[in-house]
């Protein structure tokens, strides 16, 4: 009996320990719009950490909506093209542990350099 107590209390100690070490996370999500003020569908999402490191991509759904989970706490810069179009860059866009941070983008046309 002793032995099963034992056996459940180290279990529950090490399922905790592994829950606190992992990393902390959140998300960031939107709506990219064009012009117009439609949603854009198939749009490419960039985001990256703000020091350029682990640049992640991910596409508008029907509805123009872009999710990106998991990510670790911090700043992070986002940007949306699609075809000649794209947004600004959104820099510094922080990321907070369990929150989504809601960036919408708006494309614009972009000159061609001829």
């Amino acid at each position: 009996m002793r032995r099963k107590i034992i056996f459940v209390l180290t279990i529950s100690l090490l399922a905790v320990t592994i829950a606190a070490a992992r990393p902390y996370t959140g998300k960031i999500a939107g709506i990219v719009v064009g012009a117009n003020d439609r949603p854009v569908v198939n749009a490419d999402v960039v985001i990256e950490r703000s020091d350029g490191s682990h640049p992640m991509a991910t596409r508008t759904d029907a509805n123009g909506r872009y999710v990106v989970n998991y990510l670790l706490t911090g700043y992070y810069d986002i940007r949306a093209s699609r075809g000649q179009t794209a947004s600004l860059w959104k820099h510094n866009v922080i990321v907070k542990s369990g929150k989504t941070t809601e960036v919408n983008l708006r494309l614009q046309h972009i000159p061609s350099s001829k």
